[in-house]
């Protein structure tokens, strides 16, 4: 531009093509070319039409006829076929002929089927008076039909398709003069290129590279890559701009990794390769709405519910129809808690129909989403089958309900990719109304929603542009970026070189008969980029030895193309998984320090300083005290959707519930052990029906469980029953105001509910029982103290303090009898039929007034009122508070990452 400038001349820039993109300046198609949607289409069309016997042989589990979207992902197979092997100059009769007992597997009649499915395809682009541009390029050669009005540079060009190999030739031939072919590379490597300036793999499979040891970093997890990356940026000294350094990315795995590093010593990176269209708003909402109108499944209607998107919708929507619980949409949190809490409880399988269960706070706010969403507004529209192209204007209208109010702007990021995503999803709906009527085909909302997904999942937005940033670019572009220094990540099978190892039609030896590009072909490619870029910058390479998930990495052939000793050290590096011990790296230190800092509050203070306990409070205090203030002071429990079969805490409130309502009713003195199991069974049948109704599967088989268990609970309770006890007392608590208890001359309140009281006439006596339906069933003094005697839990000791004060439903007291005999003890419904049993504690009175001393010390723990975090303890790795405060994420399963644990 400067150079037109300077002497007056009128510029007109070249046309830029890509490989793709080239051989249609090249020729002229016979007729207008097929659009991909209508080329996809006219594939389906010849699959459904296919003789049986040529579909088994190609697909031996073909789609039922109402899977659609299952045909046209055939129908994209076979179109990704005939773009391969027409690359290269071929169709599917020409493969056929080359399929022979050469190979290791004879693949002729799988070849013949697609050849027929290839003829009646052409047929069609015909009957469309259509072309098809692969074909039409193998026409274009055979016909020595290619000419250019212009001249053609082709630079830096290591890899060419056939076809248009045949046609640069053919070019070449006629006008040899309007080709120029740039290569970078010296002349006296020119023996190592072929007339058109691609490699010659023979001449570069073998070759040493010229990668130095000090150019070379071998370490661990995808993590460890982007630490070796700061350390090597720290080490420029900040010599360079920007612009003068690129990270490549062959594997993409480590691109976050590098991305959070490098932001938190706040170097800016860009990620070339963009935003996928498959991570923004619109499709994941339309994502969300093809899961719920499938089944509506509880899981999905969660999901959706907590698109960000939806709740502006319901938040400022007025319902076709009015809903009591309607209303609840307007606070942000508080109606997805209600819906997360409706999920732990009941667990559905669906909420396509109505509830089952008592009317409740959740299922009043489910019921109204459920109104809501199903309404015309919104997803009632999507009734039915209809034409595909029948249902693009549909989805798009859909979009527009829920985004349509709001006003975008494009100098927001955010906003500008959701208008991206939006755009992208109009022009591949577009494509579909473009569609000729003959090749239409008919499905349900979720399949039209998912196909038009489908369209633009390899679709990406374009990254923002910013001259602060450093680029991280994939392996292919990386040699014509013109930045004097590269670092390399990545640097590992199968990611460079690439190759392709299992294709179900296409084995790399049937590729190089075929003159499709193989692995031999990628290979010499990568070998001839890496060169260059090694004599044309600094380079330094990094390759690690694991995955994010820990599987083992193999390290580049291009890292091993050396020899002698060089080779040896550099095997030796990659198995020698402690050469490297991970170490934090800043590139800069940030202007300001992180107010990030776990925990957040090293001592917590309480106020008012609690004088009420629940009996169950001091487990938490004796394990934590710091945990337990920590909870007092966030109040409530921790809450999610992830739930698909009763937790430990369901199962036992399952199990709670019909043991009360057994307790309550006159089957409690029976002593018939099957007349007992006939009432439990009977009844958990009613309680899960009410409370449950039609549920997860997980659940069904959890209930199964507890039948088992309620059956040899039977047994033990009847023998119980034989022995002279009877049941006085179900869920029995102590009074508004607790119980008191004395703390050093000051009273505290102690709270506690008792799940059953027994009681022995003939002798006397009481039995407090907890029911306990874990998995394994420990003995109450097991439970409550250590080995060496430390009180660890004070539940059932602390019944025997509260006991006095345990009243009924209608306020009596139970005991009355201060010098009673009492015992204390576990109900056991472990998984185990042999160990659910009664178990009574054998406390001594020292025992019991050792439990109560240890309460007392609880308690002044408690009024000291200083919790300060001193460590982690087991009770983080499980409490709902962990995750929040970044306790307990990183599970060690490998040597190696023990040195990378953050707190």
């Amino acid at each position: 531009v400067e150079e037109a400038d300077r002497r007056g001349l009128r510029l007109v820039p070249p046309r830029i093509a890509t490989l793709g993109s080239l051989p249609e300046y090249l020729y002229a198609p016979t007729a207008p070319l097929l659009d991909e949607g209508t080329s996809i289409r006219l594939w389906l069309q010849q699959l459904r039409t296919a003789p049986r016997e040529d579909l088994d042989l190609l697909f031996p589990h073909a789609p039922h006829d109402a899977d659609v979207r299952g045909w046209l992902h055939l129908a994209r197979t076979v179109g990704g076929l005939h773009e391969t092997v027409g690359a290269a100059g071929r169709t599917f009769a020409d493969v056929a002929e080359r399929c022979d007992a050469s190979l290791l597997y004879d693949d002729t009649n799988r070849w013949r089927a697609l050849a027929r499915l290839q003829e009646g395809y052409a047929a069609g682009t015909e009957r469309l008076e259509r072309a098809d541009r692969d074909l039409e390029r193998i026409r274009a050669v055979a016909r020595n039909a290619v000419t250019c009005d212009q001249d053609l540079w082709l630079i830096g060009i290591a890899e060419m398709p056939q076809i248009l190999r045949s046609m640069v030739r053919l070019l070449l031939r006629a006008r040899p003069d309007t080709v120029r072919i740039l290569v970078h590379a010296p002349e006296s490597e020119a023996d190592r290129f072929d007339e058109l300036g691609c490699v010659i793999p023979r001449a570069w499979i073998h070759a040493d590279i010229p990668l130095r040891d000090e150019q070379l970093s071998v370490v661990g997890h995808p993590s460890n890559q982007a630490t070796e990356v700061a350390r090597h940026l720290a080490g420029l000294s900040g010599e360079l701009a920007a612009d003068e350094i690129v990270i490549g990315v062959p594997d993409r795995e480590v691109v976050p990794y590098i991305e959070q590093n490098l932001a938190a010593s706040d170097v800016k990176v860009r990620d070339a390769a963009g935003t996928p269209v498959s991570r923004t708003s619109a499709y994941r909402l339309l994502h969300a709405i093809a899961d719920v109108v499938q089944d509506w499944s509880f899981e999905a209607v969660a999901a959706l519910a907590r698109h960000p998107a939806l709740g502006d919708w319901l938040r400022r929507r007025r319902w076709d129809v009015e809903h009591r619980g309607a209303a609840a949409f307007r606070e942000l949190d508080g109606w997805l808690i209600q819906l997360d809490e409706f999920l732990a409880e009941r667990l559905p399988v669906s909420l396509e129909h109505d509830l089952p269960g008592a009317e409740g706070r959740g299922r009043t706010v489910v019921e109204a989403l459920r109104v809501g969403l199903m309404g015309e507004t919104l997803l009632g529209r999507l009734k039915g089958r209809r034409a595909l192209r029948d249902w693009m204007p549909v989805i798009l209208e859909l979009l527009l309900e829920i985004y349509g109010d709001r006003a975008f702007s494009r100098d927001v990021p955010e906003e500008r990719r959701l208008l991206g995503a939006a755009e992208a999803l109009r022009e591949a709906a577009l494509q579909h109304l473009h569609v000729a009527a003959e090749l239409d085909v008919e499905c349900d909302a979720a399949a039209a929603i998912r196909i038009l997904l489908d369209d633009v999942r390899g679709a990406t937005l374009p990254p923002e542009a910013d001259d602060a940033a450093i680029e991280m670019l994939g392996w292919l572009e990386l040699h014509l970026d013109d930045a004097p220094v590269a670092v390399l990540t990545g640097m590992n099978e199968p990611f460079v070189p690439e190759a392709i190892n299992a294709d179900a039609f296409l084995p790399n030896s049937l590729r190089s008969r075929l003159g499709v590009i193989d692995n031999d072909t990628r290979h010499a490619r990568d070998a001839y980029h890496l060169t260059a870029m090694l004599h044309s910058r600094r380079v330094h390479a990094i390759a690690g030895r694991r995955t994010m998930l820990g599987d083992p990495l193999r390290p580049s052939r291009l890292v091993l193309a050396a020899s002698g000793d060089t080779l040896a050290r550099r095997i030796r590096t990659f198995l020698d998984e402690h050469a490297d011990r991970p170490t934090v790296t800043a590139v800069t230190s940030r202007s300001t320090p992180s107010a990030f800092v776990l925990p957040p509050q090293k001592t917590i203070t309480l106020d008012p300083v609690p004088d009420t306990f629940r009996v169950t409070d001091f487990r938490s205090i004796l394990a934590d005290p710091y945990l337990w203030a920590l909870e007092r002071v966030m109040g409530g429990e921790g809450v999610d959707d992830s739930a698909r079969e009763m937790d430990p805490l369901r199962f036992g409130s399952v199990a709670h519930k019909v043991l009360e309502m057994f307790g309550r009713s006159e089957a409690a003195a029976w002593d018939d052990a099957e007349r007992i199991a006939a009432w439990l069974e009977q009844a958990l049948d009613a309680y899960v029906g009410a409370v449950l109704g039609r549920t997860l599967p997980a659940v069904a088989l959890q209930v199964e469980q507890l039948r088992l268990r309620l059956r040899s609970f039977a047994r033990c309770q009847a023998a119980w029953v034989r022995k002279g006890w009877r049941t006085v007392g179900i869920e029995c608590g102590t009074p508004e105001g607790g119980a008191p208890f004395d703390v050093d001359g000051a009273i505290v309140r102690l709270n506690g509910r008792i799940d059953r009281i027994d009681y022995h006439e003939g002798r006397n006596e009481w039995a407090l029982f907890d029911y306990k339906t874990s998995e394994r069933a420990a003995p109450p003094e097991d439970a409550h103290r250590t080995r060496r005697g430390e009180w660890t839990d004070l539940q059932l000791p602390l019944y025997h303090a509260i006991l006095p004060h345990v009243v009924d439903g209608m306020g009596r007291r139970i005991v009355e009898d201060a010098d009673a005999v009492v015992s204390t003890g576990y109900i056991t419904l472990c998984g185990d039929p042999n160990e659910i049993e009664f178990r009574l504690a054998e406390w001594t009175p020292e025992d019991l007034a050792d439990a109560l001393e240890a309460a007392r010390a609880a308690v002044r723990i408690v009024r000291e009122n200083a919790f300060s975090f001193v460590g982690v303890s087991d009770d983080w790795l499980s409490d709902d508070l962990a995750e929040l405060l970044g306790t307990g994420r990183l599970v060690l399963e490998d040597e190696e990452l023990k040195d990378e644990v953050v707190l």
